[in-house]
C-alpha cells in the first residue's frame, strides 16, 4: 500500500491595502477566504522500483526544493525526491490560470509545504515559518493566516525585521452571503518582476490616508460584519476597496484594473449589490449578495448584458461562499500496482 496525501486550500479574495510606501508597517489590510476555486496538491508514495521523481511543473519543484531546505534538517533519513510525487489535482475549476486574483500562489506553495510535512511525519509548519521558507506574505498575510484559519481576516502590516505581517483579527463570515465571481477570460493581474516595479512607482500613501483606512476597518467593516449588519458592511467594503485601489490609479487608470472592471464594478452597484470590488490586481471583480436569490438574479442579468453587447468581453461566473475553515489535509493508502 502507498500512502497519499492530499491537502485542499480554499481561494483568497484581497479587498486592498491599507497604503503603500510606509518606512514601518507597510502595507497592511483585509481580505476573506472562499471555497472556490479549491487548490488541491496530492503527494504520492512512489511505487516500489520507480526511482523517477515526477514533481508536476518546474513551480512544484521550486517549492518541494524550498521545502527541503527549510524544513528536511529534522528527517530521520536522507531526503529522496524519488520516494515520492507531487500533483496539482484536477477539480472543476483547475484550469483556471494563475494570478487572477484568488491567492493562488501562496495557497498551492503552503498546500506543498504542509503537504509533504505530512507525508514525512513531520510537525506543520507555523503560518510565519512557511512564509519564510515559501517566499510568500511579503507584502499580505491574509493568505498566510486564511490557509490554517480561513474566514475574513485583517492584516496589521508588516513591520522591518518581521517574517510575516501580525495578524490583528480574524471574524466568521456570515455562511447565508454567496459570493459571486466574476472572472474575465484571457487577464491576469500584475505578478512577479512587473509588480514589484509598479510597487517602486507607486507614491507613499499620506499617513492620514492610512489612518482614515484602518478606522474604516474597525469602525465599519468589523462590526458590520459581527453583527451581520449586510447593507453597512456592504457600503462600508465598496468604499475601503475604492480607496485601496486609488493607490494604484497610475498603474490602473483608476481605481480598478481597466474600463472593463470598472464597468462591472458600476453594473453590480446598478443591480443593487454594493458590495463588490475587485480582488487584488484583479481581473477578478467580486459580488458579495445578501442572499442567494440576490446572487442568481445578479449572475442572470450579467450574463444577459454580455450577451447584448453591453458587456465587452467573456467572463466565467462562479457561485461561491466563504470558507471559515481554511485548508483540509487527508492521508489515504492506495493498493500498489
Amino acid at each position: 500500500m502507498n500512502r497519499v496525501v492530499t491537502v485542499s486550500a480554499p481561494s483568497r479574495l484581497h479587498f486592498g491595502l491599507y497604503s503603500v510606501g510606509q518606512q514601518d508597517r507597510k502595507f497592511g489590510g483585509i481580505g476573506l477566504m472562499i471555497q472556490d476555486p479549491r487548490h488541491i496538491v496530492e503527494i504520492a508514495e512512489t511505487d516500489p522500483g520507480n526511482q523517477m521523481s515526477q514533481p508536476g511543473s518546474t513551480l512544484t519543484a521550486e517549492w518541494i526544493e524550498k521545502w527541503r531546505r527549510g524544513f528536511a534538517g529534522n528527517l530521520l533519513e536522507p531526503f529522496d525526491p524519488n520516494r515520492f510525487h507531487v500533483t496539482i489535482a484536477s477539480d472543476s475549476l483547475s484550469h483556471l490560470p494563475r494570478h487572477i486574483g484568488l491567492g493562488s500562489g501562496t495557497q498551492l506553495a503552503f498546500s506543498t509545504a504542509v503537504g509533504l510535512s505530512t507525508f514525512f511525519n513531520q510537525p506543520i509548519p507555523s503560518p510565519g515559518e512557511i512564509a519564510a521558507v515559501m517566499d510568500r506574505a511579503g507584502r499580505s498575510a491574509i493568505g498566510s493566516y486564511g490557509f490554517f484559519q480561513g474566514g475574513f481576516l485583517v492584516d496589521r502590516g508588516i513591520n522591518q525585521g518581521e517574517v510575516i505581517a501580525p495578524l490583528d483579527l480574524r471574524l466568521e463570515f456570515p455562511a447565508e452571503w454567496p459570493i459571486v465571481l466574476v472572472l474575465p477570460e484571457h487577464q491576469q493581474g500584475l505578478s512577479g518582476k512587473p509588480e514589484t516595479v509598479a510597487f517602486e512607482q507607486i507614491e507613499p500613501t499620506p499617513p492620514a490616508f492610512r489612518q482614515k483606512m484602518i478606522e474604516l476597518v474597525r469602525g465599519q467593516i468589523v462590526p458590520a460584519l459581527a453583527a451581520s449588519d449586510y447593507d453597512s458592511f456592504a457600503e462600508a467594503l465598496y468604499e475601503y476597496g475604492y480607496g485601496a485601489g486609488d493607490h494604484f490609479s497610475g498603474i490602473q487608470n483608476g481605481p480598478y484594473n481597466g474600463p472593463v472592471a470598472t464597468e462591472l464594478v458600476r453594473k453590480i452597484r446598478d443591480l443593487g449589490v454594493a458590495a463588490t470590488g475587485q480582488s487584488s490586481w484583479g481581473p477578478c471583480i467580486f459580488a458579495i449578495a445578501r442572499d442567494d436569490e440576490q446572487a442568481r438574479t445578479l449572475i442572470d442579468a450579467l450574463q444577459d448584458d454580455v450577451a447584448r453587447g453591453q458587456l465587452d468581453g467573456n467572463f466565467r461566473f462562479l457561485l461561491t461562499r466563504a470558507d471559515n475553515s481554511g485548508a483540509i489535509t487527508r492521508t489515504r493508502q492506495t493498493a500498489t500496482r
